[in-house]
C-alpha cells in the first residue's frame, strides 16, 4: 500500500509549504506574508505589498534579495488584503518568532515597525 506523503504547514503563515521549484505553478499573484525554509528550518519571514508574493519570492530565489534567502528550499504564502497591511502582519509574525526562538530567523535582520 503506498505511503502518504504528509503535507507540510508553514510555521506561522497559514498555507501548504512547496518546494521552490513551484514558484510558477502555484498560484501567487497577490499581496501578503510568505515564509521561506532552508528543509526543515524556517529562515526567512516576509511581505509583499507593491509587488505579488510570486514576484518577491522569484526576487529571493535569484539572489537580488541577498545570498542568505537565495538557500531556500521551500515556501509557504498567505494572502493579506485590504484594510490588512502586508507588512504590519509581517512584523505581527517576525514578533510571534522572536518571542518563542529569543531571535529572528536567521535571514531577518529586523522587524518593520
Amino acid at each position: 500500500m503506498p505511503v502518504k506523503k504528509k503535507t507540510k504547514r508553514g510555521m506561522y503563515v497559514e498555507g501548504e509549504r512547496h518546494p521552490i521549484e513551484d514558484i510558477e505553478s502555484v498560484f501567487l499573484k497577490f499581496p501578503g506574508v510568505y515564509e521561506l525554509y532552508d528543509e526543515d528550518t524556517l529562515i526567512y519571514i516576509g511581505s509583499s505589498t507593491k509587488q505579488t508574493v510570486g514576484t518577491r519570492l522569484k526576487r529571493h530565489r535569484s539572489g537580488v534579495e541577498g545570498r542568505c534567502t537565495q538557500q531556500a528550499t521551500e515556501f509557504c504564502a498567505e494572502s493579506v488584503f485590504l484594510p490588512d497591511d502586508p507588512e504590519e502582519k509581517e512584523g505581527k509574525l517576525l514578533r510571534r518568532y522572536k518571542r518563542r526562538h529569543g531571535r529572528l530567523p536567521r535571514c531577518n535582520d529586523f522587524i518593520p515597525s
